[in-house]
């Protein structure tokens, strides 16, 4: 069983198989979807998690409601680069750690000391200075510059 949902697993961001064009791809097919839902889908990329979508999507200046079949290729190749960037970021301060958790080496991460959006609502994008916002999109929560992302 374990083995059938590996299969079905997309690709991890420091792959090959992470391309532009694949991601293109996974945008076209899921056109009327908003590109957050998409870039969650584990079956389109393995470990984007709520955080890490919605820090991606701010650098890449991307609204998270954005219908994904609406992005321009430059904008797929902002998203792709933008998820690289984060991805990396993320594995560089240790993750995030929320309450107790610690690594196997005892340490925390200290991501979220870095977030651009996540958990940032009310204070300023440090892109444009307009107050960040919380809002839902598909069941979960969204931080995101409501000027610097437009729709």
């Amino acid at each position: 069983m374990a083995d059938t949902l590996v299969a079905k697993l997309g690709p991890e961001v420091d792959t090959s198989e992470f391309s532009v064009d694949y991601l293109q791809t996974q945008l076209t097919r899921r056109k009327k979807s908003p590109v957050k839902a998409v870039i969650l889908d584990q079956t389109v990329l393995s470990g984007i998690g709520n955080i890490y979508a919605d820090e991606s999507l701010h650098l890449a200046k991307i609204h998270p409601e954005r219908r994904a079949g609406t992005l321009l290729p430059v904008e797929t190749k902002r998203l792709h680069a933008a998820v690289k960037t984060i991805m990396a970021a993320g594995i560089t301060h240790g993750g995030t750690s929320f309450s107790r958790y610690v690594n196997a080496l005892g340490g925390t991460g200290d991501y979220l000391d870095q977030a651009r959006v996540f958990r940032r609502q009310g204070l300023t994008c440090g892109v444009c200075g307009s107050v960040i916002i919380k809002t839902r999109v598909s069941g979960r929560g969204t931080h995101l510059c409501p000027k610097s992302q437009l729709l």
